[in-house]
């Protein structure tokens, strides 16, 4: 038969019950075990996390150098004289991809080029766009 319990005794026996978990779960955490797991892997993500920005870092300054040394066909590009551009050939390997490339001016100037890609975080970055001629 089920026995009549007070509201009393039941919140006494909760309380009681997680202030001994508070203490156990306490005590359990010098010894390392799952403190010292969640330690190391949030290291890990952190030191992940900087290799990564560290290389997008890279990336954005050899990209605004390599648009520094074509400066006269970006403004080209800005100022709408492309007419036509082909990409040649693609070949991928790995985290990295090169592009050849042909570039049409409206005057008749023909540029060929490369442009190198790194994948990082699952997307496509340009690493480099050097003219080939």
């Amino acid at each position: 038969m089920l026995k009549k319990i007070s509201l009393v005794a039941v919140l006494g026996v909760a309380i009681a019950l997680s202030f001994s978990l508070l203490v156990m779960g306490g005590c359990g955490k010098k010894a390392g075990g799952q403190d010292d797991y969640q330690k190391g892997y949030e290291d890990g993500v952190k030191a992940e996390q900087a290799k990564w920005s560290s290389q997008k870092m890279q990336l954005a300054k050899t990209m605004i150098e390599e648009q520094d040394h074509s400066q006269e066909n970006i403004l080209r590009l800005l100022k709408g004289e492309i007419a036509n551009a082909t990409l040649d050939s693609v070949t991928v390997e790995g985290d990295a991809a090169k592009v050849t490339l042909t570039v049409y001016f409206k005057d008749g100037t023909i540029v060929k080029g490369l442009a190198e890609l790194k994948k990082i975080d699952g997307s496509w970055y340009f690493s480099t766009i050097t003219k080939t001629q």
